[in-house]
């Protein structure tokens, strides 16, 4: 399974009150609120002096998303599926020795893009995986 893969059966298992999606949302209806899970790999380093990588560095992102008329109740839908996700993911090891590490996130906000009222409140995670 791929991080993603793995993050989203975390996520799944702890947070069942909101479908999660991987790398992109589907076309077609959608639920009110849901998790969506993205990763890419940051940098790759040695950890010893040799011409060869053996560490990978993946930054990984999860969006709240929440569709309400009333923007208070889709804001606070969104924070609080954002919430959700932190506990569950809390000194999560999805692979190897070494947790995700939760390193910044925003609170919800209203994306003018889109035709509904929908917020999106994002955090970013950060993993070393040994190659």
């Amino acid at each position: 399974m791929t991080l993603v893969e793995v993050v989203a059966v975390r996520l799944r298992a702890h947070v069942t009150s909101r479908t999660v999606f991987e790398f992109a949302v589907p076309d077609g209806p959608l639920p009110t609120a849901y998790l969506l899970v993205r990763a890419t790999p940051a940098s790759e380093r040695a950890t010893r002096m040799a011409d060869s990588t053996s560490v990978v560095s993946w930054t990984v992102r999860v969006l709240s998303v929440a569709r309400h008329a009333d923007s208070f109740k889709g804001a606070r839908t969104a924070d609080t599926g954002l919430s959700m996700a932190r506990d569950a993911l809390r000194d999560f090891r999805p692979v190897g020795q070494w947790p995700l590490r939760y390193e910044t996130g925003v609170d919800a906000f209203r994306d003018e893009s889109l035709p509904d009222t929908t917020f999106i409140a994002a955090a970013q995670y950060s993993l070393r995986n040994q190659l």
